[in-house]
């Protein structure tokens, strides 16, 4: 059932329910993925930068997608394709979207040191009693969705025509990666190390709120400039890594498109 916005949005704009191709981006957080998101959404046939915290299910969630992107941005035009991301396991993908041929997939995994880390200290510094506010809190995060990000790679396995990034390839060789990742997306022109600063950049609830992302152009530093200097015991990061490692080599192995660092 929509809600009023929605029925007015898709009133303004009824070829939001037709098909539409959307990239989503698998990944976790902390892991680069605003820097990325802007770079996409900055495309000329590209909406979307920022995560939508929704599921998606079937060509519905596709459309409420959309819907929900014009919404916010009314005075946006409709694009051919359309961006969304998710981070966390409690946002569903099913089967049926993960081998959707008008679906194309980004997985990215930043390795696990940096990614616990820098998890902890967002989390701690907002309330430092937060479940992942911590270095044991925030590396079981990252190791549960790892598993489930290694679970959709192989879901949609190698005839979805999927594409694998280092994270850190983003930051250390931009410009290889972002013609690689512009063949593989079929898009034209070329992405670019330069893009836009949104309405939502740097927004709680919309992704990264450092002040880097807000330079408008891809540096070499991590998304949290200076690596916090926090305390991760030995076990925990061999745990880590080692998912790390296992779901890096299935998504090697299943992805049409690899960009390693």
């Amino acid at each position: 059932m929509m809600d009023r916005k929605e029925l007015t949005t898709l009133l303004r704009h009824p070829t939001i329910v037709l098909p539409h191709k959307h990239i989503l981006l698998l990944s976790h957080m902390r892991g680069l993925t605003s820097l990325l998101s802007h770079i996409i959404g900055s495309h000329p046939r590209v909406s979307g930068y920022y995560e939508q915290h929704i599921g998606y299910y079937s060509w519905r969630s596709m459309v409420r997608a959309r819907l929900l992107y014009h919404i916010d941005h009314p005075e946006e035009r409709r694009t051919p394709l359309y961006f969304d991301k998710l981070l966390h396991n409690g946002q569903g993908l099913s089967g049926r979207i993960l081998r959707d041929r008008r679906i194309r997939l980004i997985f990215m995994l930043r390795k696990p040191e940096d990614s616990i880390r820098s998890i902890a200290k967002l989390h701690g510094k907002r309330n430092r009693g937060h479940r992942y506010g911590n270095p044991e809190g925030a590396a079981q995060y990252y190791i549960d969705r790892l598993a489930m990000l290694q679970h959709f790679a192989e879901v949609a396995g190698m005839e979805q025509g999927s594409v694998y990034i280092d994270a850190e390839a983003i930051t250390e060789n931009t410009e290889e990666a972002l013609n690689r990742l512009t063949t593989y997306l079929g898009l034209q022109p070329a992405l670019s190390r330069e893009y836009k600063v949104f309405k939502h950049t740097g927004t709680t609830g919309k992704g990264d709120m450092s002040k880097n992302l807000r330079e408008g152009v891809v540096a070499r530093k991590t998304a949290d400039g200076e690596a916090p200097q926090i305390d991760i015991a030995p076990e925990i990061l061999e745990r880590a890594q080692e998912k790390y490692a296992n779901a890096r080599n299935v998504m090697l192995n299943v992805c049409k498109g690899v960009i390693a660092k």
